[in-house]
């Protein structure tokens, strides 16, 4: 029967359902006598009527009755309301661990803590003379306090006890439909089992076993397309060893796992019990390899990496590894006593350089204000973002300290701004505007939210809490399980906020050290999470970040800098000192590239790496001559051609600067706020552009070409706008507007902005063709960015012009070619536009060699002559070789740099 909120059963009040198992409804209730909140549990009506069954229900309930195990949920009582009969037993919440495999293979320290904890639980159920029978990952519940192994209450006692003939096991099979059908609880059967021989403690270690195989590796032991062809397996074969499918697995732990799984009962452990000491004997070798491991590494030599005497061992990343992610068995009780050990000792700091291989560069993603490198709470594993030079996807990479090669972290292409979760088990990243994460130990990423994924960066907290960065609309919250993100914070325009980015959870968890972009430059922040607000606590502030030594460093004019900061009054004090490293920021955006360990270990790429500065230069279409319009670098952006092509409009950051061609003069248009993205407005001589200026973010104005008066706004609302083409005749301006939702196309005429491109999949960089009647963008509606068009003014259908990548688009003056980007290449398509359906024929490659600046997305950072035969491109530097600076106790250093002797 179905109980409704409300129903009174004795003295418990049905709250809600919890869900319902082959024999037993389950609901939350409320005991009204003692006020506490319980789970009732009922026979399924269909079964209630049964005898046999109701006599086990009741025997059986007088055996867990029994069982006082904190890994057993606790049976409170047996009782009846009327004529029906119910357990009243603990509520226990959490995720079940079959949920939780759902996201692929654990960490094997998890695996091994988690598979220790069922085994003393069905090894208390065993001497209590209980025998579990439906041992399973959806029976085991994962809880902040540890793992609680569930239905017992249909458990049967371990003295023989044959089957009538016409009765069902409690782990009844389901019928298999198909390859990738569920199979039900068949899956951890037995054999004995199987042949409906008699069940002792020892079919509870088969089960576990194939629990144990299942965490480790992600897979099912046994596999079968249906319900014969899997008892086949059971019976007849022999799974895969755990390190064939899972290589990084211990050799113990893969004897441990098969011999659980041995067919013949009398050859498998014999007791649960055995089981969990093998379990922690392996849990303890990983930490014998790792204290090795960890004396070896702050050991290492202050010299390239890559010359290093130290002989390379093959199974080192094998035995470092797990034990450098898992808090659970060596780093929460240990990393106390080792900080106090360190507090005593003074060492010299230790400085290595950890160089990239030639095919891989450090990506610090748009307007290099991303970060590119994360190293562990203990300080052992470093993972950075790489691509190929000239352009290509990014992807994690993940290599300890004293290794001298990284391994790709597979299914994390396009992945930027890495971060460590608290125990080292997990690397959160953002790609493809979600935040997920991926364990360190290998399997697929999992995705936890969407997000915009424009300058990201994130800490993730003790209590599972991920505090990130969502562009400009602020700081927001999300659980590392997954969830929808909650806004903690959004910039006040009215002081002149306009950025929160770089959060850090502060210890206790209460408070998050954030940097905030105002118009002035950047200042460190504290968030208090129970109230929501926020107030700076030091001036020009790049990346600030709070060490375990007391204090806050933090970048300024790219020495990083070092404060004293007291944790209860939130309060820096004394004078800042510089130390002795240099590291690469972001004038303007407050960001800083630079990663400290818990443990006092400092990597930082070099200090050059960050730059943004350009060549402007003109590409010859026929031979791909370059020759310079200006001598110099600088931080160029968006070049812009005037219709007569005399003059070039160009971002220099932070402001717009018109440059004569015939000349080279500049001219200022722009000297408050920050200023990007210009677009010809030629029907009025001026420019339209994208500013932060007072109380606008990322709003729409217009300033006359010569500089002859201030700029004035033209939009201002929610949401970020950025200017990209106006029409034929001037009377409309295309732009795109990105929000937390995504990036959608608008129009801009004289009665306003009005949509005109709105979808559930991400939109930009809109240009208008010569003639007026048709627009290029870019779309995601295929997961990827693609090239389109559509006409105008309304967006009748939509023609995909690109395959395998696009964006940039751009068109020629006579609009008989549209140009695009892909990859390094600059790509042409010839097309017509002047009948009313739009045409076009392959694209081919122009210009190779010319990869995308590392700029901001959605705008075109190229334009091409009236004639078509030269273009504006910018050229970046000669690159650089790529490395991360490594510096090992480096808190000994800021003691020395602060000591007050």
């Amino acid at each position: 029967m179905q109980l409704k909120p409300g129903t009174i059963l004795g003295h418990y009040e049905i709250v809600s359902s919890l869900g319902a198992g082959g024999m037993g409804e389950v609901y939350r209730a409320k005991d009204t006598k003692l006020g506490r909140e319980v789970a009732v549990k009922l026979l399924l009506e269909e079964v209630s009527g049964d005898p046999e069954r109701m006599a086990r229900f009741e025997r059986e309930a007088k055996v867990l009755a029994g069982l006082n195990h904190p890994n057993i949920a606790t049976l409170y009582s047996f009782d009846t309301d009327g004529s029906t009969r119910f357990l009243v037993m603990e509520v226990v919440e959490g995720e079940t661990l079959e949920k939780g495999l759902k996201k692929g293979a654990l960490p094997i320290a998890q695996a091994l803590e988690i598979g220790s904890q069922i085994g003393a639980a069905i090894d208390a159920a065993h001497k209590a003379g209980v025998v579990h029978r439906d041992l399973k990952p959806g029976n085991v519940m994962l809880t902040k306090t540890g793992v609680k192994v569930l239905d017992f209450g249909l458990a049967k006692s371990i003295e023989p006890e044959p089957l009538a003939a016409n009765t069902e096991s409690p782990t009844r099979m389901q019928p298999i439909t198909g390859q990738d059908s569920i199979l039900g609880t068949q899956l951890y059967m037995a054999p004995e089992q199987l042949e409906s021989k008699d069940t002792d403690a020892r079919t509870d270690i088969w089960a576990l076993g194939c629990v144990l195989y299942e965490m480790v590796t992600g897979e099912r032991p046994f596999q079968g397309d249906n319900q014969a062809s899997l008892t086949t397996a059971i019976m007849a074969s022999e799974p895969r060893p755990l390190r064939a499918v899972q290589e990084i697995a211990p050799p113990r732990l893969d004897w441990v796992v098969s011999r659980c799984l041995a067919k013949d009962p009398e050859r498998r452990w014999q007791s649960a019990l055995d089981v969990g000491i093998e379990l922690q004997a392996v849990g303890d070798e990983l930490q014998a390899d790792a204290r090795i491991e960890i004396g070896d590494a702050f050991a290492a030599p202050a010299v390239d990496a890559r010359q290093a005497e130290r002989p390379l061992q093959a199974h080192r990343w094998q035995r470092l590894v797990p034990w450098a992610l898992t808090a659970l068995f060596a780093v929460g009780a240990g990393a106390g006593a080792w900080w106090a050990l360190r507090q005593a000792e003074v060492r010299s700091p230790a400085r290595l350089v950890v160089a990239l291989p030639p095919d891989q560069e450090l990506s610090l993603g748009e307007e290099a204000a991303v970060s590119a490198i994360a190293i562990s709470p203990n300080g052992q594993l470093l993972v950075y973002t790489a691509a190929q030079p000239g352009g290509g996807s990014t992807q994690l990479f993940l290599r300890p300290i004293d290794e001298f090669e990284a391994q790709p972290i597979a299914g994390t292409e396009g992945a930027q701004a890495p971060f460590f979760s608290p125990n080292g088990e997990w690397i959160g990243f953002f790609a493809n505007r979600t935040l997920q994460k991926v364990s360190v130990l290998g399997g697929s990423p999992v995705k936890i939210c969407d997000t915009i994924g424009l300058f990201p960066s994130a800490s993730w907290g003790r209590d599972d809490t991920i505090i990130f960065s969502h562009f400009t609309f602020g700081l927001y919250k999300v659980s590392a399980g997954a969830g929808v993100p909650e806004r903690l914070t959004l910039p006040d325009a009215a002081v002149g906020e306009f950025r929160h980015f770089d959060p850090q959870i502060l210890p206790g968890g209460q408070h998050v050290l954030f940097t905030i972009n105002y118009n002035d430059g950047p200042r460190a922040a504290i968030l208090s999470l129970a109230s929501n607000e926020w107030d700076w606590v030091l001036p020009n502030a790049h990346g600030a970040r709070y060490v375990q030594t007391g204090h806050l460093v933090y970048a300024q004019d790219g020495a990083l800098m070092v404060v004293a900061f007291d944790l209860d009054r939130l309060s820096a004090s004394g004078s800042p000192i510089p130390t002795t490293e240099r590291v690469p920021y972001l004038a303007g955006l407050g960001g800083a590239h630079f990663a400290v360990s818990d443990t006092g270990t400092l990597a930082y790429p070099p200090e050059d790496s960050g730059a943004t500065d350009t060549t402007l230069v003109w590409v010859d279409r026929q031979n791909q001559q370059v020759t310079p319009v200006v001598d110099g670098l600088a931080p160029y952006k968006t070049p812009r051609l005037s219709a007569d092509g005399n003059q070039i409009a160009v971002t220099i950051t932070p402001d717009i600067w018109v440059i004569d061609v015939e000349s080279g003069t500049r001219t200022l248009l722009t000297t408050d706020g920050y200023n990007l993205t210009p677009v010809w407005d030629q029907q009025r001589n001026g420019l339209t552009f994208s500013a932060v200026r007072g109380a606008a973010h990322f709003d729409l104005h217009f300033v006359p070409a010569d500089g002859g008066r201030e700029p004035e706004q033209l939009l201002a609302r929610a949401g970020r706008q950025f200017p990209t083409s106006w029409g034929l005749d001037g009377n409309a301006l295309a732009f795109f507007e990105t929000t937390p939702a995504g990036s959608d196309i608008g129009i801009l005429e004289e009665g306003g902005p009005s949509d005109f491109l709105s979808r559930p999949h991400n939109e930009d960089s809109p240009t208008f063709s010569p003639n007026g009647r048709w627009i290029a963008y870019v779309s995601e509606v295929t997961g990827e960015k693609e090239v389109h068009v559509t006409s105008y003014p309304e967006p009748v259908g939509s023609t995909p012009v690109s395959a395998n990548g696009g964006r940039d688009p751009v068109w020629s003056r006579d609009g008989r070619e549209l140009f695009f980007r892909q990859g390094e290449f600059l790509m042409v398509i010839p097309v017509e536009t002047n009948g009313s359906v739009f045409t076009f024929e392959p694209a081919q490659v122009l210009l190779s060699g010319w990869p995308a600046p590392r700029l901001g997305k959605g705008v075109s950072h190229y334009d091409v002559t009236s004639d078509g035969n030269r273009f504006l491109m910018l050229q970046p530097p000669e690159a650089t070789p790529s490395y991360i600076n490594v510096v090992l106790d480096w808190f000994d250093e800021l003691k020395r740099l602060t000591s007050t002797d």
